[in-house]
C-alpha cells in the first residue's frame, strides 16, 4: 500500500507541474499574441519597390530561395561562379 500511495503522489505532482508549465506557455503565448503595437504610419505605407541594375550581355543573376550556406545544394553553383 506504502509504495502504490507514493507513486500515485508523485504522478500528482508531476501532473500539476506538467499542466502549470502548460498552463505558463500559453499565457505567455497568448500575451504576446494580444500585445502586437500597431504603428499606423507604417500600415498605410506603400509597399517597397526593389530595382535591381539592368543585365549585361553574356551575364546571368541565379536567385537562391532561401539558405545559400556552404552546406547547401546551392554551393556547386555558387563554385562555378
Amino acid at each position: 500500500m506504502g509504495a502504490r500511495r507514493i507513486f500515485r503522489a508523485l504522478l500528482r505532482g508531476a501532473g500539476w507541474f506538467l499542466l502549470g508549465t502548460i498552463l505558463l506557455a500559453g499565457l505567455y503565448t497568448s500575451a504576446l499574441m494580444l500585445w502586437v503595437p500597431r504603428d499606423p504610419a507604417v500600415d498605410r505605407a506603400e509597399p517597397l519597390r526593389i530595382t535591381r541594375a539592368t543585365a549585361t550581355p553574356g551575364e546571368a543573376t541565379i536567385l537562391f530561395a532561401g539558405d545559400t550556406a556552404e552546406i547547401d545544394a546551392a554551393l556547386p553553383t555558387l563554385k562555378e561562379e
